[in-house]
């Protein structure tokens, strides 16, 4: 299977799953990431990301799917509400340097360049 076989169905697969009722918070906010992503579905995305956080805001990759999605529609101020709901939900969750970044990406989307580098510098 080639590159684009592959892209095709990772793309399938996440339709699939938002055509389906959605009741779990951890597929809509995957299928949300890879929508956005992948697929360019940026209106679908958003909506899978935002229902997933809907239905469990205590899920920190919700929060992180959300944030992402948000930093690449160029939405820099629910991104950073995501980011940084994904910090204080868990102290010793492992992507929290996934989240650093993605709160220090949306600051640069907002142009806050001062924030972005104080921010940046713990992501590592």
């Amino acid at each position: 299977m080639g590159w684009e076989e592959t892209r095709a169905e990772a793309i399938r697969l996440p339709e699939t799953a938002a055509a389906l009722p959605r009741e779990d918070a951890y597929a809509m906010a995957r299928a949300a990431h890879l929508l956005t992503y992948l697929g360019r579905q940026y209106d679908l995305g958003k909506e899978l990301a935002d229902h997933a956080v809907a239905l469990n805001p205590s899920l920190g990759f919700a929060g992180l799917a959300r944030g992402w999605v948000y930093v690449t529609l160029g939405e820099g101020k629910p991104a950073i509400e995501s980011s940084s709901s994904v910090l204080r939900l868990d102290p010793l969750d492992p992507s929290r340097p996934i989240a650093w970044t993605g709160l220090a990406c949306a600051h640069n989307v907002l142009a806050e360049c001062d924030k972005r580098i104080r921010v940046g510098a713990q992501s590592h």
